[in-house]
């Protein structure tokens, strides 16, 4: 079981398949196998798939500090560096889609291509803040990590996905993860995240990169992936009809055609 060891963390990660890199970065609480539907697809199109933990989450080691968006985009630079890869093609979900503009603003010469779903420009506004105070308040209750997944998965997918087999499994199996995870430090990467504000240096970037928006995203409405896309000159944007705040789990087959199109524009 491979894992990165830096000065502040110890991260796991997974890499499958040869070719091209591509870093998938997963959202808030969640953990790098939930890219599971895209793995295949893009290994066969000839990716080597790249598959962190982000610090406290998944079968990564607890972190003791508060853990910025930018820190995590450090951090994902020191991983690259220790396999040896220059340039990564990136796509990240939610908090990893702040990940990857972190990574566009400050990290753009290591970044052939980014891909940016399901995300937010800014938490430092008070709804926001409200919001990260209240996941914090329930992740350092005991079972906390399974009291926040419980709360929120009706607002991650679609009912259509959530009453599915595979939606209750995927569910199931995302339970049985977060129970071995450390509430307290999770409510560490979450206080970090209110200090996320990318909006006047969107512009900036130059690199090739594609907005996903699920039009029935509750969490971070298709609006604000219009926007991200309106500040990032040359940007191309997707907006899934059928997709929620999960729109790479409940509408995996227009997430992979999407994502999977603009990559072979390279």
């Amino acid at each position: 079981m491979p894992y990165f060891c830096s000065d502040e963390h110890i991260i796991h990660y997974e890499t499958i398949g040869s070719g091209k890199p591509i870093l998938l970065i997963h959202g808030f609480t969640n953990h790098g196998f939930a890219w599971f539907p895209q793995i295949s697809d893009l290994v066969y199109e000839g990716y080597q798939v790249i598959l962190p933990d982000l610090p406290g989450h998944g079968m990564s080691k607890p972190c003791d500090r508060t853990v910025t968006v930018s820190g995590m985009a450090n951090l994902i630079i020191q991983l690259l560096g220790s396999l040896h890869i220059e340039r990564t093609s990136v796509c990240g979900l939610s908090l990893g889609g702040m990940i990857v503009q972190t990574l566009l603003i400050n990290h753009a010469i290591h970044i052939e291509r980014a891909v940016i779903a399901n995300s937010s420009s800014n938490f430092t506004s008070e709804q926001a803040r409200v919001n990260v105070e209240g996941w914090i308040q329930t992740l350092i209750q005991p079972n906390g990590p399974e009291r926040r997944l419980e709360n929120t998965w009706t607002k991650l997918v679609r009912p259509s996905f959530r009453d599915t087999a595979l939606g209750r499994s995927v569910y199931a199996a995302w339970m049985n993860v977060n129970r071995r995870v450390d509430g307290q430090a999770l409510a560490r990467v979450a206080n970090g995240m209110k200090q996320f504000d990318s909006r006047t240096r969107l512009p900036e970037v130059t690199v090739p990169t594609l907005v996903i928006g699920g039009r029935y995203d509750e969490l971070i409405p298709a609006a604000e992936a219009e926007f991200i896309h309106k500040q990032i000159p040359n940007s191309e944007l997707v907006v899934i009809e059928e997709a929620g705040h999960l729109s790479n789990l409940d509408a995996a087959d227009q997430f992979n055609l999407a994502l999977l199109s603009f990559l072979r524009q390279s």
